[in-house]
């Protein structure tokens, strides 16, 4: 049934139906989902360091589709950790980028299988479909970002997504006609 679904997501992007979306508060949404998932430990600690407000053009439902699936990577990376901890950290580097660092303190990613983290059914696990972060890459590719394997060692992975932030309109101004 999960590999059904998520071969039906993979081939699915509804881009008219994007909006302008508080990227934030879809992580604190993602974050109280992760504490109802039957997956979740309650020993794990999730630190949220992240602006307050940052707009994104973008599918809500999407992009938690997206930090979810981080998510129960990373839930799967720390389970042999003392202290397990997610970390998302939300900022603008610049007028026009949004970037989402999501880290966990878990094993980290092995050398060999860094090259094939987002083919499709490339998985590591022995119940996994190896589709979750394929499905990442192609959402966040629909949403005119990209996504990275930041940095991964013993001590853990960082994940790093960047998106265009959502810029507002300057105010246009009215002219007269008459001379």
């Amino acid at each position: 049934n999960n590999l059904s679904q998520s071969l039906n997501y993979f081939g699915k992007t509804e881009k008219n139906s994007f909006e302008p979306t508080n990227l934030s508060q879809l992580i604190y949404e993602t974050q109280e989902l992760l504490r109802g998932n039957q997956q979740f430990n309650s020993s794990i600690q999730i630190k949220l360091d992240i602006e307050p407000n940052v707009m994104v053009f973008a599918n809500a439902q999407m992009l938690i589709q997206v930090l979810l699936n981080l998510s129960l990577n990373a839930i799967d990376a720390v389970k042999g950790a003392s202290h397990p901890t997610i970390k998302f950290h939300l900022f603008t580097d610049s007028t026009t980028k949004v970037i989402l660092d999501f880290n966990d303190n878990g094993t980290g990613i092995g050398a060999a299988d860094v090259q094939h983290l987002f083919d499709p059914f490339f998985t590591t696990k022995d119940s996994g479909t190896g589709l979750g972060l394929s499905i990442v890459h192609q959402i966040i590719s629909d949403h005119q970002g990209s996504i990275s394997l930041h940095n991964t060692d013993d001590s853990g992975t960082t994940f790093r997504l960047v998106l265009p932030k959502l810029l507002r309109p300057k105010k246009i101004l009215e002219f007269s006609h008459d001379y």
